[in-house]
């Protein structure tokens, strides 16, 4: 029997397989040409090596995962919005979100004809100004939304488990409460408040959005900006920030001397409430979930693998919402960190052949990432700047600094208000960083960018998985595979 040539990662692949299976679930079964095709040549492909390489076990794993991932699309399709409404409906419901242009608001707490019901999105036509906390009482018509409209997918109504579509006028609405805030909203808004005192406005507005992930109040122009330059990651709460995070966490916990046992369960707490003011963000969940099977092989004096953690969060997430493999966010964090263990290792040794040691490792990370997210960057973007691994060079070392002070002053100052004024300083880091993404998006160095096949992805991920340590096959057989996989993804793009 033949020697594999892969390292097998049970949690990963699996996760993958499952993944997959919720992606093209809708597709497959109504009878879409081209998802069919590709999903018959990726299986015949794995069956191939899989009974060549005498894994065939492994086949199995990944085709039950696969079809289990199909029925977790339908049935959570069907559990996200299982009611429906006829006619003028009495709506009680708390505004939890309102649009930047107070366009639209998110209820809670809902209640339709006194029964419980679903979040809902609620569309204004009203001069009266409705605030977070607001207790609201209308009747209206109620229209199921349809997450997947205009073949785009809707983030924002999954996240904030808006199932529903309503409206409010004038003349059919009351507000009988207000400031009913739930205790994650009062502490943002008091970090908001404590930030505004001391910061200029927007300034003030950014660092809500590296806190909180919330980037509602964030004038256009600077999310664009940001997003020209290409870092606009660190304006959303994401894995970057959670790792800082943790790591902040025990570099205090150690200058304590604490064991490792209560110090895994501090840091478990603190990313729980973490968590729960970020609203479970995908990528949230991804690095917290990492962070704690890291800490977990520690204690207990296990090998840990990122792969393999990375494929453990991933599934536990999408067993709780398998919609979320829709979401950008969660695509473009899985698939930035699965790119830096497959290319990191291979890049890393190549750039210190001529770079110095952390130099070519920073550049290694950056590279990878970029690449890791390319494929879903082009989802909702239609250009990248090709400059955009370098300002991470220089954005992520001091975001690595910012980011850990902010939370600490943030999180301190109410307790010892002397420190608030320390946000001033911080205030000027956000005004140097806004003067680097204005030099690097006004490069105009962009490369054109196209939504991307299912195929292409695949393709594109496999070419990933041939290039890094995990594939250990001898040097020629890595780059014959490389071309092969180089001129499938070449077709399948021009296709």
């Amino acid at each position: 029997m033949l020697k594999p040539p892969f390292h097998f990662r049970k949690f990963f692949y699996c996760f993958l397989a499952f993944a997959l299976g919720i992606v093209v679930a809708n597709k497959l079964y109504s009878g879409h040409v081209a998802t069919i095709i590709t999903i018959v040549l990726t299986f015949c492909a794995l069956a191939t090596g899989f009974f060549l390489f005498g894994r065939w076990k492994g086949l199995l794993f990944i085709l039950a995962f696969f079809f289990i991932g199909n029925g977790s699309y339908y049935l959570s399709d069907y559990l996200y919005a299982p009611n429906t409404y006829s006619g003028e409906c009495m709506i009680v419901g708390r505004v939890s979100f309102v649009s930047s242009n107070s366009s639209y608001v998110y209820l809670d707490n809902v209640m339709v004809g006194g029964e419980k019901a679903k979040n809902m999105c609620a569309y204004l036509s009203i001069e009266d100004d409705i605030a977070i906390g607001d207790k609201v009482v209308f009747t209206s018509t109620i229209e199921k939304i349809d997450l997947f409209r205009n073949d785009s997918f809707s983030s924002s109504y999954l996240r904030a488990g808006v199932a529903y579509k309503t409206s409010i006028d004038e003349n059919n609405y009351q507000i009988v409460a207000s400031g009913q805030f739930s205790y994650d909203e009062s502490l943002r808004f008091k970090v908001k408040d404590m930030l505004e005192e001391y910061m200029p406005k927007e300034n003030a507005n950014i660092c809500y959005a590296m806190l909180f992930g919330d980037k509602n109040d964030l004038n256009s122009s600077v999310k664009e900006l940001f997003s020209l330059a290409g870092i606009s990651h660190i304006l959303v709460v994401s894995g970057l920030h959670v790792g800082f995070l943790v790591g902040m966490i025990f570099g205090l916990l150690r200058l304590l001397k604490l064991k490792r046992i209560p110090s895994t369960i501090i840091t478990f707490i603190i990313l729980l409430l973490y968590n729960i003011v970020c609203g479970f963000s995908p990528s949230v969940v991804r690095a917290s979930i990492m962070a704690i099977v890291l800490m977990l092989s520690k204690v207990f004096g296990g090998e840990y693998d990122g792969l393999n953690s990375l494929g453990l969060a991933g599934f536990i997430t999408l067993l709780i919402q398998p919609l979320f493999v829709f979401d950008y966010g969660f695509l473009m964090s899985y698939g930035c960190v699965a790119a830096i263990y497959l290319l990191c290792p291979t890049l890393t040794k190549l750039f210190r052949k001529f770079l110095p040691r952390k130099a070519g490792d920073l550049i290694a990370v950056s590279i990878s990432a970029s690449l890791g997210f390319l494929p879903f960057l082009a989802m909702f973007a239609s250009k990248v700047n090709l400059l955009s691994p370098f300002i991470n060079l220089l954005i992520v070392p001091i975001f690595s600094i910012f980011f850990p002070v902010l939370f600490i002053i943030s999180l301190i100052a109410f307790v010892i208000p002397i420190l608030s004024p320390l946000l001033v300083v911080l205030s000027y880091i956000i005004d140097f960083m806004i003067l680097l993404a204005s030099f690097f998006a006004g490069t105009d160095l962009y490369f054109p960018l196209k939504v991307p096949a299912l195929a292409t992805v695949i393709v594109y991920f496999a070419s990933m998985i041939n290039l890094s340590r995990i594939k250990m096959s001898a040097k020629s057989t890595k780059f014959i595979s490389f071309c092969v996989l180089g001129i499938l993804l070449i077709v399948t793009i021009l296709i």
